[in-house]
Protein backbone atom coordinates (compact mmCIF):
# COMPACT_ATOMS: atom_id res chain seq x y z
CA UNK A 1 0.00 0.00 0.00
CA UNK A 2 1.35 3.39 -0.92
CA UNK A 3 0.29 6.71 0.45
CA UNK A 4 0.38 9.69 -1.89
CA UNK A 5 0.05 13.18 -0.52
CA UNK A 6 -0.41 16.09 -2.90
CA UNK A 7 -0.92 19.77 -2.29
CA UNK A 8 -3.22 21.72 -4.53
CA UNK A 9 -2.19 25.33 -5.10
CA UNK A 10 -4.00 27.87 -7.17
CA UNK A 11 -1.82 29.64 -9.69
CA UNK A 12 -0.69 33.11 -8.60
CA UNK A 13 -1.97 34.70 -11.83
CA UNK A 14 -5.53 33.54 -11.10
CA UNK A 15 -5.28 34.88 -7.55
CA UNK A 16 -3.93 38.22 -8.83
CA UNK A 17 -6.77 38.61 -11.34
CA UNK A 18 -9.27 37.68 -8.60
CA UNK A 19 -7.83 40.28 -6.23
CA UNK A 20 -7.75 43.07 -8.82
CA UNK A 21 -11.27 42.43 -10.15
CA UNK A 22 -13.30 41.07 -7.24
CA UNK A 23 -11.23 40.39 -4.15
CA UNK A 24 -10.56 43.89 -2.87
CA UNK A 25 -14.19 45.02 -2.79
CA UNK A 26 -15.62 41.64 -1.77
CA UNK A 27 -13.07 41.38 1.05
CA UNK A 28 -13.96 44.86 2.26
CA UNK A 29 -17.68 44.10 2.18
CA UNK A 30 -17.06 40.74 3.94
CA UNK A 31 -15.10 42.43 6.73
CA UNK A 32 -17.77 45.12 7.24
CA UNK A 33 -20.45 42.43 7.55
CA UNK A 34 -18.21 40.53 10.00
CA UNK A 35 -17.83 43.65 12.14
CA UNK A 36 -21.59 44.24 12.08
CA UNK A 37 -22.21 40.63 13.11
CA UNK A 38 -19.69 40.99 15.92
CA UNK A 39 -21.66 43.92 17.32
CA UNK A 40 -24.39 41.49 18.39
CA UNK A 41 -23.93 38.83 21.05
CA UNK A 42 -26.05 36.38 19.06
CA UNK A 43 -23.99 36.73 15.86
CA UNK A 44 -20.60 37.19 17.54
CA UNK A 45 -19.33 33.65 16.70
CA UNK A 46 -20.30 34.12 13.05
CA UNK A 47 -18.59 37.51 12.95
CA UNK A 48 -15.37 36.09 14.41
CA UNK A 49 -15.28 33.24 11.87
CA UNK A 50 -16.01 35.66 9.03
CA UNK A 51 -13.22 37.99 10.19
CA UNK A 52 -10.79 35.07 10.23
CA UNK A 53 -11.77 34.13 6.67
CA UNK A 54 -11.30 37.63 5.22
CA UNK A 55 -7.80 36.82 3.97
CA UNK A 56 -9.05 33.76 2.08
CA UNK A 57 -11.97 35.67 0.54
CA UNK A 58 -9.78 38.57 -0.57
CA UNK A 59 -6.84 36.61 -2.01
CA UNK A 60 -8.22 33.08 -2.60
CA UNK A 61 -5.41 31.77 -0.41
CA UNK A 62 -5.63 30.29 3.04
CA UNK A 63 -3.74 31.90 5.86
CA UNK A 64 -0.18 30.64 6.42
CA UNK A 65 -1.13 28.57 9.47
CA UNK A 66 -3.72 26.52 7.54
CA UNK A 67 -2.52 23.49 5.59
CA UNK A 68 -4.75 21.85 3.01
CA UNK A 69 -3.81 18.33 2.03
CA UNK A 70 -5.32 15.85 -0.33
CA UNK A 71 -4.53 12.28 0.68
CA UNK A 72 -4.86 9.45 -1.78
CA UNK A 73 -4.44 5.82 -0.78
CA UNK A 74 -3.61 3.29 -3.48
CA UNK A 75 -3.91 -0.45 -2.92
CA UNK A 76 -1.17 -2.69 -4.35
CA UNK A 77 -2.28 -5.66 -6.38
Amino acid sequence: MSLGVSRSRMHWVIRLVWFLTVGWWLGTFWLVVAILCSASIVFLPIGVVMAQQTWAITTLKTSPNVVIKEVRVEADG
